[in-house]
């Protein structure tokens, strides 16, 4: 009978330590009223590309394996870090497609910004330079 207790406890903790060891990848917030009514067409682009790292470093961590990574296998196969990943994408997606929108009333497509050109000076300092889109 205590064997079977110790057996039931120890099938227990390994299901906990499996179930804790699913990556957690953060969450994209929706676009805010506040953020709506009052982001420029600059910070609307700046929160577009911090979108898109946040999309490439979850993708990034995805692709890495750890110890982890077995014991979340172990406790569901898997499952849970596809969800994970797919949730963490699918916010930050509809982030995107939210300011998107955003970018397309506040901007319009016509001789507006429509993002940055980043170069690497000789001094080791990065220069942005504003890129138009031609009003023809």
């Amino acid at each position: 009978m205590r064997n079977l207790i110790l057996r039931i406890v120890l099938l227990g903790v390994v299901f906990y330590v499996c179930g804790c060891a699913v990556q957690r990848h953060g969450r994209m917030i929706p676009v805010v009223h506040s953020e709506a009514e009052n982001f420029t067409c600059e910070q609307i682009i700046i929160e577009i590309d911090k979108c898109n790292a946040f999309i490439r470093e979850v993708n990034t961590r995805n692709r890495e394996f750890t110890g982890g990574d077995v014991l979340a296998f172990l406790g569901d196969f898997g499952i849970g870090d596809s969800w994970e990943v797919g949730d963490a994408i699918a916010s930050a997606t509809n982030r995107i497609s939210q300011l998107e929108k955003l970018k397309s009333e506040k901007c319009g497509s016509e001789g507006k910004l429509i993002g940055y050109h980043a170069e690497q000076q000789r001094d080791g300092t990065l220069k942005t330079t504003p890129v138009y889109k031609d009003s023809k």
